[in-house]
């Protein structure tokens, strides 16, 4: 990007001037202006593509994080002889505030996806829905 300085405007050539004169320094300024706008749109373009970027990794990372989490808890599932339930949040009292639900791993092999979830092959990367329950 190239550095702009903001132009003084000479006023009393400007008031002197001829139309045409006037005409071209129309011209001129809003080519700049042009210019300027093709520059932001070329650093808005930049900073999508950079945080989209960043966003993906951190995706990646958590669901690295996930299914981490998952061998660890399927290796710890799989010493146990017997078939337990899967936890569920208790029901509130009447009257007593909502916790909103806690982000849990999905365990391996428990959960179906759709087609549109696995955007790398048959290889499962969703990460289990967040739903409010009221």
């Amino acid at each position: 990007m190239s550095q702009h300085s903001k132009q003084e405007v000479n006023w009393e050539f400007l008031l002197a001037s001829s139309k045409s004169t006037l005409q071209a320094y129309e011209q001129s300024r809003l080519n700049f202006a042009a210019n300027v706008r093709k520059e932001i749109a070329q650093l808005l373009d930049t900073w999508v593509d950079e945080s989209s970027s960043a966003l993906l990794a951190r995706w990646l990372i958590e669901r690295n994080l996930a299914a981490e989490a998952a061998a660890i808890s399927t290796n710890a599932v799989s010493d146990v002889t017997e078939f337990k339930e899967p936890r569920t949040q208790p029901k509130p009292a009447p009257g007593a505030q909502l916790r909103p639900p806690c982000r849990i791993a999905p365990r391996a092999g428990t959960e179906t996806l759709a087609e549109s979830d696995k955007i790398f092959g048959n290889k499962s990367l969703a990460a289990e829905r967040i739903s409010a329950t009221s």
